[in-house]
């Protein structure tokens, strides 16, 4: 192999993964996003984070009185806040899924750190991917598509 088309060979390499980025970030943000807004609704986290389904006794109460889901925990309540969502590109460093309730964004951020009740204890509900590992084989593969269709093209 010359050193030439070694060269060039590089060359390509790096251009395919400076279109990495702008290319499978946004799409991924968007699976994610998606896969988030599925999984609340039944109540449950990326593969094994912690999602605490059941609502503190008084609270589900004044749920029930208010005409809304007592189980599981979904995350909604009226508005569906938590479907409104999209996803921000930054340039070099990838995409972000931001919620378009800025109050609420607060809250869903308290849930997916978990928050500790005087009298309920620590509660939490991982609404995102507490890691990599977090992510389960399907939505992995899907990632994995579209970064290699990216650096092939």
């Amino acid at each position: 192999m010359s050193s030439e088309s070694l060269a060039i060979q590089f060359t390509k390499s790096m251009e395919n993964r400076t279109r990495l980025i702008p290319a499978a970030a946004a799409p991924t943000a968007e699976l994610i996003a998606d896969r988030m807004k599925e999984q609340s609704l039944e109540g449950r986290a990326f593969g094994n984070d912690r999602y605490d389904d059941e609502y503190v006794e008084r609270y589900a109460r004044r749920r029930q009185r208010r005409g809304l889901s007592t189980y599981p925990v979904e995350m909604r309540a009226g508005k569906k806040r938590i479907e409104k969502t999209r996803i921000e590109f930054t340039a070099g460093t990838g995409a972000t899924i931001r919620f378009d309730d800025p109050e609420m964004a607060v809250v869903f951020r308290y849930h997916q750190e978990g928050i500790t009740y005087s009298k309920a204890g620590f509660r939490q509900r991982s609404l995102f991917p507490a890691s990599a590992e977090s992510i389960d084989e399907s939505l992995r593969r899907t990632i994995k598509e579209l970064v290699f269709e990216t650096m092939t093209k």
